[in-house]
């Protein structure tokens, strides 16, 4: 029999906290199973009225023994009717491996609550589990990686010395051979504590050219809102007006700091504009401490920008979705970045 699937409530927090660290065997202290960070991401409403459940969880004899969280949202933009087509992404998924049907349940109860899902898939194994429930491989996603401080590798643990001394002569032969192009653009960043009716003509340019999840300024603000430090709000300003917006987030990954850029849109399709904006972002990221930044690219335009800048591909991630009414037309630029779903936080 499966346990009774419900709504995550307040104080279900600290044991779904243990749950997930148990069941992922991560460390004690992981900043995605933090209960401040299961409420922020869970229970914290996105818009005003927002009464969604965004987490599911199976219990027995009061212990949960399964999760799925989701990230409800709206694919929009080209071709798409108004207020788009609702999608979600699942993330802390994990059922006991005593109910082996449980995680099958949790994926089908989460399915009920969009039109399409999504997924961004990085091995093997997930590509097996989703590609039985439905999911078709849709497009790819390159992440793409750049060092700013070099010696960052000498703090990495599990290497030996003769280890560490080949990887930063690589990182410093990578610097030297792809510093990046100096920008033929300048461009000021204004830190913001939250967007507003600004993003909208940014946005309005994007849906016209390609298809992204949903950007509103809600959705910005309630990323901003996460309850741990690093994460900031940029507006790209051209002279005194905004050309666009940023998310920048700074995550400790052990004892690397891995600067991420979240989210960068700017109006127009102007290759110049995008790499000044990708460029200004990553001095930023470096002067807030990051050894490394991660960049996402599924369209040429952010691909060409990111390589403008001295970036490099590190691996792939493959943009998969479920789909069953074909309510998303194929061939159509899709946009996608840390921005979906846990993307933008986790290590």
């Amino acid at each position: 029999m499966i346990p009774e699937i419900r709504p995550l409530r307040p104080d279900d927090l600290q044991e779904l906290s243990r749950f997930l660290i148990e069941g992922f065997h991560a460390p004690s202290d992981a900043a995605f199973a933090a209960p401040d960070v299961l409420g922020w991401k869970s229970l914290e409403p996105i818009h005003d009225g927002d009464e969604i459940p965004r987490s599911f969880i199976a219990s027995e004899e009061g212990r949960i023994v399964g999760h799925v969280g989701l990230c409800p949202t709206a694919f929009e933009g080209l071709s798409l009717p108004p207020g788009g087509i609702t999608t979600l992404h699942m993330v802390d998924w994990l059922g006991s491996r005593v109910h082996r049907a449980l995680g099958s349940a949790l994926m089908r109860h989460a399915h009920q609550k969009a039109k399409t899902q999504y997924v961004l898939v990085a091995n093997e194994r997930a590509r097996r589990v989703t590609g039985g429930a439905g999911y078709t491989p849709t497009a790819e996603v390159t992440v793409f990686q750049k060092v700013l401080r070099i010696g960052y590798r000498w703090r990495v643990p599990g290497l030996g010395p003769g280890a560490r001394l080949l990887r930063v002569g690589r990182d410093a032969a990578r610097k030297v051979l792809n510093p990046g192009r100096s920008p033929q653009i300048a461009v000021e960043l204004r830190q913001v504590r939250e967007f507003g009716p600004e993003v909208g003509p940014i946005l309005d340019d994007w849906q016209a050219r390609a298809i992204l999840t949903s950007r509103s300024p809600e959705r910005l603000n309630h990323a901003l809102h996460y309850p741990r430090p690093g994460m900031s709000g940029w507006l790209i300003l051209v002279g005194e007006q905004p050309q666009g917006f940023a998310l920048l987030n700074v995550v400790a990954q052990g004892t690397v700091r891995t600067g991420k850029l979240v989210e960068c849109l700017v109006q127009g399709d102007d290759s110049a504009l995008q790499h000044a904006a990708t460029t200004a972002l990553t001095e930023e990221l470096r002067r807030q401490g990051a050894d490394l930044a991660i960049g996402f690219a599924s369209t040429p335009w952010t691909t060409e920008a990111l390589r403008l800048s001295g970036f490099t591909p590190a691996h792939r991630l493959e943009f998969t979705l479920r789909d069953r009414e074909r309510l998303i037309p194929p061939g159509i630029p899709i946009h996608l970045s840390p921005f979906e779903a846990d993307y933008a936080y986790s290590s």
